[in-house]
């Protein structure tokens, strides 16, 4: 990792500098083997009076477009074509849409000073940054799993201790050589945060919940928070247990049903696709990253769990129609056993593909009801597809199940249909022969 002040000469590097009033410049990176420079790498919007820093350690292509921002936006318009890198650049853009437009670009190694800022400002940015934001932590110099092992107290003060030392380095009336106004409001930020224990506790969970669903860490989050009180723990394993508890009865109509005919089985789907739909959407709303940062709501619940149902039942319908449709409207078990290989699959793959679509949707409607977060009719789309391909797989593979399943039971049931038989068979020998020893050789 270079150092704030000296510059990676593995690296390749340009700043640019928006100096418009009132235009956003675009930053097009491209790969050094790209021939037509369709597909970018990166892409990033650079507003007026702010610049960006972008470095690389491959040798790479750039290109910057101006779009104007009021009255209304224009297109975008290149105001450099793409480049090779061969240098490091300090690219200033200037003028606006109706002016002429200025493009300069000088050696970054002639600006050692704009080049340490920029450099300094990387470093902190790549070491700071998570995926789900940044680490306060890690902007005052702090080990988070050190400070989490001291008494709340300790914490307060070791923040504080942080803060101070941090803004001595960074602050212009107390380090001119290395001020910075930029890693200063960061600073400011997450001592913001860290110094109130109430968004400090949240932290602590998102943090926590970052892991993955693979990790310790994110179950920690969900059952053993650190904020929203005592209570919040329970809520969860309540409502967690009703969704485990409806999901087990929607399974169990669906198993103990299997056996119907036609009306009663497509009943009973449409009653367990609502229930496991809506359990396993209520499920995700309470593990979510919403309800980790400002706490499990009961009505949210409600609200996720109905649109699960709702989309659930529909699912469940759908499916047992297409089944139904697929291998015949008899007895579902004895239709099963006796289907070939490809009705099954056929069958698994389109009641499968059916469940994986409605389930996208299903969260995609949930997050717009609930949350507010609406997608655009072609992510909705994609979203459904791609679920709709991995339903398939799923419902090819169950198909198989299905078939074992229906196999034991139907011969079970020739089983027991075979003893009623040899039963009544004796019992009618009993009642037309009065010689009890003729019994035993005509049954």
């Amino acid at each position: 990792m270079a150092s704030a002040s000296v510059p990676d000469p593995e690296y390749k590097a340009i700043l640019v500098r928006n100096e418009t009033k009132n235009a956003t410049v675009f930053l097009f990176i491209y790969a050094q083997m790209d021939p037509i420079c369709w597909l970018d790498l990166k892409k990033e919007s650079i507003e007026p009076g702010k610049q960006y820093f972008y470095r690389d350690r491959d040798s790479f292509k750039y290109e910057l477009r101006m779009q104007q921002k009021e009255p209304k936006k224009g297109k975008r318009t290149i105001v450099l074509p793409v480049q090779k890198w061969t240098a490091d650049k300090l690219i200033s853009v200037k003028g606006d849409e109706n002016e002429s437009r200025i493009v300069k670009e000088k050696t970054l190694s002639e600006y050692p000073n704009e080049r340490q800022i920029a450099v300094r400002r990387k470093n902190m940015e790549e070491e700071t940054t998570w995926e789900y934001g940044r680490d306060l932590y890690g902007i005052l110099k702090l080990d988070m799993k050190e400070v989490r092992k001291m008494r709340i107290e300790e914490q307060d003060e070791a923040i504080t201790k942080a803060y101070r030392r941090q803004m001595l380095i960074f602050h212009p009336d107390r380090n001119p050589e290395l001020a910075d106004s930029q890693i200063c409001r960061e600073i400011i930020m997450a001592h913001g945060v860290l110094r109130d224990r109430k968004k400090r506790a949240v932290y602590h969970d998102l943090t926590d919940y970052s892991g993955g669903w693979l990790s310790k860490s994110r179950w920690k989050a969900i059952f053993t928070p650190e904020a929203h009180g005592s209570t919040e723990k329970w809520k969860r394993i309540g409502l967690l247990t009703f969704s485990l508890v409806m999901v087990a009865g929607g399974v169990a109509i669906t198993v103990c049903t299997a056996g119907l005919g036609f009306p009663a089985f497509i009943g009973c789907n449409i009653a367990s696709g609502a229930l496991i739909g809506g359990a396993i959407q209520g499920a995700f709303r309470v593990a979510s990253y919403d309800s980790i940062q400002n706490g499990v709501k009961c009505k949210s619940y409600a609200k996720s769990f109905a649109v699960g149902a709702g989309l659930g039942a529909v699912a469940g319908g759908a499916c047992a129609g297409i089944t139904s449709a697929i291998i015949g409207i008899e007895s579902t078990v004895t239709s099963i056993a006796e289907a070939g290989a490809g009705e099954l699959v056929g069958s698994g793959a389109a009641t499968g593909g059916v469940n994986g679509a409605l389930s996208s949707i299903s969260s995609d409607v949930d997050s717009y009801i609930v949350d507010g977060e609406s997608r655009s009719p072609l992510d909705v789309a994609k979203r459904a597809l791609k679920g709709a391909i991995v339903g398939s797989g799923v419902g090819m593979v169950c198909s198989g199940f299905a078939k074992a399943e229906a196999k034991i039971k139907t011969v079970g049931k020739i089983k027991v249909e075979a003893i009623k038989q040899k039963m009544s068979g004796a019992a009618e020998c009993v009642e037309h022969n009065a010689n009890p020893a003729l019994v035993s050789n005509m049954c």
